[in-house]
């Protein structure tokens, strides 16, 4: 059931155009790299919440 949960929600933020990255943080695959050193969690939530409310936005216009 999660594991569906999750790849709906992943075809969700898809559909809506969220970066991978930004799919990558909502979805809480793990972390890496350079870029990811930078902001702080406040600009991360920012970012998770702009992205949900795209997907859940996309979802609720059909």
């Amino acid at each position: 059931m999660v594991h569906s949960l999750r790849h709906n929600m992943e075809d969700r933020l898809t559909r809506a155009g969220v970066s991978e990255f930004d799919r990558n943080l909502v979805l809480g695959h793990a972390r890496g790299g350079m870029s990811e050193r930078y902001g702080g969690p406040d600009a991360r939530l920012e970012v998770a919440e702009r992205a949900l409310r795209a997907a859940l936005a996309d979802r609720a216009g059909r």
